[in-house]
């Protein structure tokens, strides 16, 4: 006498479907393309490190800004005390930039990241066209050449 297993049905957890969620900024979000030919497994492995590569790339820009700013040695830029008392503007200057960086870190997840996705896609949809359009080109091109080739073979045999 055999019994048998069955598994509890998969429930995603939270994490997961928070990842999921993550824009891909047009490129495919289905882990069934790693399998696929390469164009999928490229798009689907683009779509998963973009954002990696954004918050990398932020970090080394923000590291060699202050590392530009040491070696120019900008006061308050560079890691030197700030006299607040002497530049009162200074102060409104980053108070100002801090609500404004609080309030885009509000505004991109909930308003500027599916426009951006929307971009994107747009903009491969184009590039997909366009590559088409080339290839029309090319294939008219060739068919150009080759009827001027018997085009210029038939007036050669009816001179002769």
């Amino acid at each position: 006498m055999t019994s048998e297993y069955f598994s509890p049905p998969y429930e995603t957890s939270n994490a997961v479907q928070q990842f999921h969620a993550v824009p891909r900024f047009g490129h495919s979000d289905d882990i069934t393309n790693v399998l696929e030919d390469v164009d999928d497994r490229t798009d689907y492995i683009l779509g998963v490190i973009f954002l990696a590569v954004v918050i990398m790339s932020s970090f080394v820009l923000w590291s060699l800004s202050i590392l530009f700013f040491k070696v120019c040695n900008l006061d308050c830029l560079s890691g030197d005390k700030l006299d607040y008392k002497s530049s009162p503007y200074v102060r409104s200057f980053f108070i100002g930039c801090t609500v404004m960086l609080i309030c885009s870190a509000i505004l991109f997840p909930t308003k500027g990241s599916e426009s951006v996705s929307n971009i994107f896609d747009t903009v491969r949809a184009a590039a997909l066209v366009r590559n088409h359009e080339n290839q029309m080109i090319r294939r008219i091109d060739t068919e150009c050449m080759v009827n001027s080739f018997f085009l210029f073979l038939f007036v050669q045999f009816v001179h002769t």
